[in-house]
């Protein structure tokens, strides 16, 4: 079963509001589906860019020390996150 996938906007993971995918396939097996992926409209779109940019602001206004906290915290989540993935698959 292809892995589903989300949006990520404003700190969370969500599906199009329609709840329309499309399917992402592998170019060099064409039968091999990657994962299905949220099919958001220009709204969505805009909505997610007007998060990043006052997540950008957020983060330009830190210290180098606290923007470091934060990536480090980030990597570690993402390596447990993969840990979880590999133990389900």
């Amino acid at each position: 079963m292809p892995k589903r996938f989300q949006n990520y906007i404003d700190g969370r993971w969500v599906d199009a509001i329609s709840g329309k995918t499309f399917e992402n396939r592998n170019p060099a097996n064409w039968d091999e589906v990657i994962g299905t992926f949220p099919l958001s409209s220009k709204e969505e779109v805009d909505q997610a860019v007007k998060a990043a940019r006052r997540a950008f602001e957020s983060l330009a206004s830190r210290s180098c020390t606290k923007t470091g906290r934060h990536h480090e915290k980030g990597r570690r989540y993402s390596h447990s996150a993969k840990r979880r993935d590999r133990q389900t698959n």
